[in-house]
């Protein structure tokens, strides 16, 4: 299987994949910005060059455009040397205007363009033999061509401009359009690649530059998630293979997500300490619930079956029987409880309302343990209460009241109260002993499953699961129970019931 590459490899790729593409995107829109800039400048200096030049063409041309009119034949047109010393001076006053390269042509109404040896034939005769670099002047500069010149546009507008790769031109119209034939200066002229050249240096040197602030910064950013993602991790793995005690630290300066992540695992690491705290306090309670009615259940049958009590008084027999059923029944509630629990986990229980007294049911349910109550000198109470018809599961709901009676007889001092308080549209339950409270650190957990409280030696505390399973079934009958403490001393369980 091939190597999975890591989260810090992966983070200083994509930031140096990010940082590159971003540079070359700059790169490409400063060329461009400094290629527009010099090639507007060298523009605008064409079109100051030309505004100067055609001034000083006007004369030129009104005595140059005669030769090649459609109605001028070999006998209006100038000498050759007339012709020659016009254009000499049209050359030195392109060299007055600093203009690098000029060129004349000419432009008919169609807008095709004329030059070369045609034009130099009408207008100088014999110049090409005596004159041959002045024909030059009437031909366009190497590179630039009829189509560059846009003969149409250049009619229309009296100029057009371009530029090729390191070379701007501009072509201006002289005379006017009404002419057959228009006189055009056609000026060229470098553009500033030397800027360029310069700037897209510099800027190669600051990429390579930020490229390398860009890979440290990448890889410091990197190191430090990726270590406490490590540092997670190991502490994670500490607690899958059972170090709850592990936890991770969180530095001040930490990312907020990573700081959430971080209280997160020591929050979960937190609840499975206690879960296994619970777990413990658990297996000790039930191994001595279990062990104490098994040990009497023993030895009374061992007496039984010896014949000890054979030639005992009856009464002894019975009270034998009375224990062994006893312990038997208490045996069995605690089976239930963690049968009932575990259905409730999986909600595969299931409830069967029916119309009730929901008075009668809790009395009823007080009355069974008047008994347990008197052997702990206990005063149990349920105050008297109208019929409340309801339609509920009475055996969910005894189990419930039971539940509570159990809990508050193992802390109760002296008394406990059961009560029934109807409203328009719930009816409570409340259990009310007088003992020492809950703790307001443990209000919280009371319902938890699991959950002890050691605070009455010499009664049988419980498993933790009575009151857990009360908390279950008064959700699964869309209710709510709650616990607070009443003064002076003394707690009280409300369960509230929908109507």
């Amino acid at each position: 299987m091939p190597e999975r590459p890591t989260l810090r490899r992966r983070l200083t790729l994509a930031i140096l994949v990010v940082a590159s593409g971003v540079l070359f995107i700059a790169a490409g829109l400063t060329w461009l910005g400094v290629r527009g800039v010099a090639r507007s400048a060298a523009d605008d200096r064409l079109a100051d060059q030309s505004v100067r030049l055609r001034d000083l063409t006007q004369d030129i041309q009104d005595r140059l455009g005669s030769a090649v009119d459609d109605g001028a034949n070999d006998r209006q047109n100038r000498s050759t040397t007339r012709n020659a010393e016009l254009l000499r001076q049209f050359i030195q006053l392109a060299r007055g205007a600093q203009v690098s390269d000029a060129r004349l042509v000419w432009v008919d109404r169609q807008g095709a363009i004329l030059q070369g040896n045609e034009v130099s034939r009408r207008l100088v005769g014999q110049l090409e033999r005596r004159e041959p670099e002045l024909v030059e002047l009437l031909t366009l500069p190497p590179g630039l061509d009829e189509v560059d010149l846009r003969g149409d546009e250049l009619r229309r507008n009296g100029f057009t401009t371009g530029a090729g790769n390191d070379l701007a031109h501009r072509a201006d119209v002289v005379a006017g359009n009404d002419a057959n034939h228009a006189l055009v200066i056609v000026l060229t002229g470098p553009i500033d690649t030397a800027t360029q050249r310069r700037v897209t240096t510099t800027f190669a040197i600051a990429a390579l530059i930020a490229l390398g602030l860009s890979a440290g910064a990448s890889s410091w950013l990197a190191r430090r998630l990726t270590r406490r993602i490590d540092d997670i991790d190991i502490a994670a793995s500490a607690i899958a293979g059972g170090d709850l005690r592990a936890r991770v630290a969180v530095d001040a300066d930490a990312e907020s997500e990573l700081a959430s992540l971080a209280g997160t695992i020591n929050r979960m690491a937190s609840d499975l300490e206690a879960a296994r705290a619970n777990e413990r306090a658990f297996l000790m309670s039930i191994s001595h619930d279990l062990r104490t009615p098994l040990t009497s259940i023993r030895g009374y049958a061992e007496a039984l079956r010896d014949g000890t009590l054979d030639h005992s008084d009856p009464t002894e027999r019975r009270r034998a029987a009375d224990i062994i059923t006893s312990e038997a029944r208490r045996l069995e509630r605690l089976v239930r409880d963690l049968l009932d629990l575990g259905r409730l986990d999986r909600r595969e229980f299931s409830l069967h309302p029916i119309p009730i007294d929901l008075a009668t049911l809790i009395d009823d349910t007080v009355r069974g343990f008047t008994p347990s109550a008197a052997d702990h000198s206990i005063s149990l109470t349920c105050q008297p209460s109208e019929p409340v018809p309801m339609t509920l599961d009475p055996e969910r709901v005894a189990q419930i009241v039971a539940n509570l009676i159990e809990n508050a007889l193992k802390f109760a001092n002296g008394a406990v109260e059961v009560a029934v308080t109807t409203s328009a549209d719930a009816v409570q339950i409340e259990v009310t002993d007088d003992g020492p409270g809950v703790a307001p650190d443990e209000l919280s957990r009371v319902f938890e499953r699991l959950h002890t409280v050691r605070s009455s030696p010499g009664r049988s505390v419980g498993t933790g699961l009575g009151l857990a399973i009360v908390r279950e079934l008064a959700l699964a009958m869309h209710g709510s129970v709650s616990v607070d403490n009443v003064m002076p001393t003394g707690s009280r369980f409300i369960v509230r019931l929908p109507r």
